[in-house]
Formats: C-alpha cells, sequence, structure tokens
C-alpha cells in the first residue's frame, strides 16, 4: 500500500496534475507522517480548511484488511 501511494504521488507530480505542496502523504515509510488515527483526522480537517468552490480533492486510502470471527473485512 505504501508503494502505491509513493507511486501514485509521482505520477502525479510528472504529469504535472498536482504540485508536490498540495499532497500529504500519510505511510509507514521512512520520511513520511505516520497514518495512524490522529493523524489521519488532523489531515482532513486541515484538508477542509483548505479546499476552495472548484477544487478537486483525491483521496486514496489503501491497506490491508483483517479477520475477526472468521470474517474478513
Amino acid at each position: 500500500a505504501a508503494n502505491d501511494a509513493v507511486a501514485l504521488r509521482t505520477t502525479l507530480m510528472e504529469a504535472g496534475l498536482c504540485k508536490a505542496d498540495n499532497i500529504v502523504l500519510l505511510t509507514t515509510k521512512p520520511g513520511s507522517k505516520r497514518p495512524a488515527r490522529n493523524t489521519v483526522l488532523e489531515e482532513v480537517e486541515s484538508l477542509q480548511n483548505r479546499v476552495k468552490k472548484g477544487d478537486t480533492v483525491f483521496v486514496l486510502f489503501a491497506g490491508h484488511g483483517c479477520q475477526d470471527d472468521n470474517k474478513t473485512y
């Protein structure tokens, strides 16, 4: 999931679709903010304060599932 997020960031920037300072990367990779619950909530709140009418917002959420009582989520 972390490699996919980094690859998407690189693609968006190389294609000129997004500036680096408009991308927030939360991964388990060194040098990145960790995707802990509090960090995710803080970034969503920050995003709400930065977005203006007419802006496009893209959020990638990727991760691993889990099992509970023999059910996969």
